[in-house]
């Protein structure tokens, strides 16, 4: 297991400010970090110095953070990448899917460490799963099965009754029907999505083919954890059908407003605070979304895509 101390994270701000916050917060975790000004600075720096993490703001002179991307995926392939932005990340989503950028935090005032460190340490130990990393330690964390697609229903409703004091009940309800019928359908089942009126509904999966939940509550929010077992999804589809649901057409709609698939991530997205899936590839997939209990104001949502490498 990788230690902090073996770990050397670039961090690429040209705010001086953020820039230093940044590398303390790591640094007290005890990652070697590196800093630049900018993004031909940090091109300099990578060229001397080989690190596994490259924290990138977009806006920077001499060289934005998108071309800093890019330059760094030939030059040192396999290197994690998180992006900063202190604005929304829905008006990058093109180059996020061309760069294959799967987290981006948001620069919020005042800032999150938390988020930070707990997305750093992901990427760095390959640890990505498990709602309790997203709760007060001490938290119960509960658990339930599904096996046949008759479950889904009564379990998002049963959930939506459970904490929907401190949640539009209705909404959370259709957010947990579309997690998990993704869950049961595409990563147990595999079925294709393109008619889903031929989909078998008559199972019952395998034990180890079983949907896992996962819920629970501290005081400041709600988390939920839909696993399954398929892996099937990955950060480049995730990415291209976000992007779909986002992108003009010429008559100014979504390109993707009409598709039969790939609408549910972008709408479980929009309806909740937080959306992050953890992909093992070909072992398993997580998706867990967070609800505050007090309303989130001013701050965009960020983007979190973890995947593994393939073993």
């Amino acid at each position: 297991m990788i230690k902090p101390q073996d770990y050397r994270i670039l961090i690429a701000e040209d705010d001086p400010a953020i820039r230093a916050l940044l590398a303390e917060i790591l640094a007290a975790e005890g990652y070697e970090v590196l800093v630049a000004q900018d993004g031909e600075e940090a091109q300099a720096i990578l060229r001397r110095n080989p690190c596994q993490m490259l924290i990138t703001d977009i806006q920077m002179p001499k060289c934005d953070g998108f071309t800093l991307l890019k330059d760094a995926d030939v030059n040192f392939p396999g290197m994690q990448r998180i992006v900063l932005t202190a604005f929304n990340a829905d008006e990058y989503m093109d180059l996020i899917q061309e760069q294959g950028v799967g987290n981006v935090i948001i620069k919020s005032v005042p800032f999150d460490s938390t988020e930070l460190i707990l997305l750093v340490n992901q990427l760095a130990s390959h640890d990505i799963f498990g709602l309790d990393k997203h709760l007060t330690p001490g938290t119960q964390i509960r658990s339930s099965l599904i096996r046949r697609s008759q479950e889904i229903e009564d379990l998002s409703i049963s959930l939506s009754e459970l904490y929907g004091a401190a949640n539009n009940s209705n909404k959370l309800r259709t957010v947990l029907v579309e997690l998990l019928t993704n869950a049961v359908f595409y990563g147990a089942r595999n079925e294709q999505g393109e008619d889903k009126s031929q989909w078998r509904k008559d199972f019952t999966l395998e034990k180890d083919q079983a949907i896992e939940v996962f819920h629970g509550e501290d005081e400041e929010k709600i988390g939920f954890a839909i696993v399954d077992g398929g892996g099937r999804l990955s950060k480049d589809t995730i990415l291209y059908w976000l992007n779909r649901q986002i992108s003009p057409s010429q008559n100014g709609l979504p390109v993707g407003l009409f598709d039969s698939h790939g609408r549910g991530l972008f709408i479980v997205r929009k309806s909740v605070d937080r959306l992050q899936i953890h992909v093992d590839p070909g072992h398993r997939c997580e998706c867990l979304i967070i609800n505050y209990k007090k309303p989130v104001l001013g701050r965009f949502k960020p983007l979190r895509i973890i995947e593994l490498p393939r073993q």
